[in-house]
């Protein structure tokens, strides 16, 4: 459980350190400990192939690239435990590591700090700040990444087709 800090003693305890060790700062984290919830996500995954040398220049040992594919996608996630309301994008290549398939997160980008923060420091996640957007435009998903000033990415595909 998380112990409060104690305004009547000289200093914070060990017991205390440790208690809130989930998250920084530990007198006022960015998000509140666990368990979590992701609720009611939206997706929209698109696959497209690309060089197999450039994927493997980004890609860390022991992970082997066997494949010259990237996903990239816009996640909805208006309902995260301690986390709000924001939504994600970012890029994931198929991967495998010892014979065993898997996922490498390249990047991700978010708008809201808190799953910024739980995701690169409870999941290892690399996340960044920016400006996704994803969302139903009459009969069409939009989803966009802007970093700054500069739109980075744009997929659209036809509403629940």
């Amino acid at each position: 459980g998380h112990v409060p800090f104690s305004p009547r003693s000289c200093c914070m305890h060990s017991s205390e350190v440790l208690s809130r060790a989930f998250a920084m700062p530990l007198t006022n984290p960015a998000f509140p400990p666990g368990p979590y919830r992701f609720v009611n996500r939206e997706f929209l995954i698109i696959t497209y192939e690309t060089d197999l040398d450039a994927l493997r220049a980004v890609v860390p040992e022991p992970l082997q690239v066997t494949k010259p594919v990237v996903k990239y996608e816009f996640i909805r996630m208006p309902d995260s435990t301690g986390f709000g309301d924001y939504t994600e994008s970012g890029q994931v290549i198929p991967v495998e590591y010892k014979g065993v398939e898997g996922n490498y997160l390249h990047s991700m980008y978010l708008n809201d700090h808190p799953p910024i923060a739980g995701g690169r420091e409870l999941w290892g996640f690399p996340k960044k700040l920016a400006t996704p957007h994803f969302a139903v435009e009459i009969d069409t998903l939009i989803g966009t990444l802007d970093y700054g000033p500069v739109r980075v990415a744009t997929g659209t595909m036809g509403f629940k087709h």
